[in-house]
């Protein structure tokens, strides 16, 4: 009877069903109840049903809206919380795989515009968070990493000073460069900038001697001494020698424009009990040559990679 039919009609009504869904879009509970909502305000207000509203509807309010939302939190979960300047921020940015996220899970909605108007939406609120964080990244690449001083020389005329003093140089002419040093701050920031603060010219006038190797005069003359193996004049005992006594070993000492050699071997040391006369000719017996670069023409050649004259 009765009764029996209704059973078989559930039956079939609970077999034969599926999914709601609207243009490819499956419409679960609070969808279903929102498009509800739209049709009983649209009945109540105007006694029509718009197709457009229940579109967006479903479509905006039901599916991309959400979508649009999960996707900005999961970016937004992995933007940088910066507590100090970041030069690999590029790098980080989550922004093209949230919207990478978007276009794949909204790609089955057919309705351009309102796809259109969510893809904006979720681009603007994406764009406008990441802005944030580099703005802060910028605050924090403006702080001052380290101070240094930057100098730079103005050069205006020259001068000719005697060496003076009462050694044999003291009559030469050394060139001293007119300077004065100009200071300014610089500012290294941790972005790597920097900021340059303005020239100090308060600086007092200083000299420069142009011909340094004269560098030092006033505090003591530079000094060289060593060793050289002196090849012999006496060319009959180099041959009884058979050669060997060519190059004999001298101790040398450059200073004051001159070369000075002498035999190690025949050096008396002054003792504190010597005569005047004893000391001088103890120091005397010392020197066996010496070349006078402010009176001799003399040049340095190199022989070979062993040997130099």
């Amino acid at each position: 009877g009765f009764e029996e039919a209704v059973q078989s009609l559930r039956k079939q009504i609970l077999k034969d069903r599926r999914a709601l869904s609207m243009g490819g879009v499956k419409m679960k509970g609070p969808a279903l109840a929102s498009l509800l909502e739209v049709i009983l305000h649209e009945m109540q207000s105007m006694n029509e049903v718009s197709f457009s509203s229940m579109t967006r509807c479903v479509f905006m309010d039901g599916f991309l809206t959400p979508l649009a939302k999960t996707c900005f939190e999961l970016a937004e979960d992995q933007m940088p919380s910066l507590e100090d300047y970041d030069k690999a921020l590029a790098g980080k940015d989550p922004r093209t795989q949230a919207m990478e996220k978007f276009d794949m899970e909204s790609s089955r909605i057919g309705d351009k515009a309102l796809l259109k108007e969510a893809r904006d939406c979720l681009q603007e609120k994406l764009d406008a968070a990441w802005a944030r964080v580099l703005k802060l990244n910028e605050t924090f690449g403006e702080q001052a990493l380290e101070t240094r001083t930057e100098t730079k020389e103005n050069h205006h005329g020259q001068e000719r000073r005697q060496i003076g003093g009462g050694g044999m140089m003291e009559g030469v002419q050394l060139t001293y460069q007119k300077i004065k040093v100009h200071i300014r701050p610089v500012v290294v920031k941790k972005n790597g900038t920097e900021s340059f603060g303005q020239w100090d010219e308060s600086q007092a006038e200083t000299s420069k001697l142009i011909e340094d190797a004269f560098s030092g005069f006033s505090t003591g003359l530079p000094i060289l001494q060593g060793k050289l193996l002196k090849k012999s004049p006496n060319a009959f005992k180099a041959l009884i020698t058979g050669f060997k006594g060519e190059y004999q070993e001298r101790c040398c000492i450059v200073r004051e424009g001159h070369l000075i050699w002498w035999d190690p071997a025949k050096v008396q040391m002054p003792t504190a009990s010597d005569s005047d006369t004893t000391r001088r000719q103890k120091e005397t017996v010392q020197v066996q040559g010496m070349i006078s670069f402010l009176l001799n023409r003399a040049s340095v050649e190199k022989v070979d990679n062993e040997t130099i004259k």
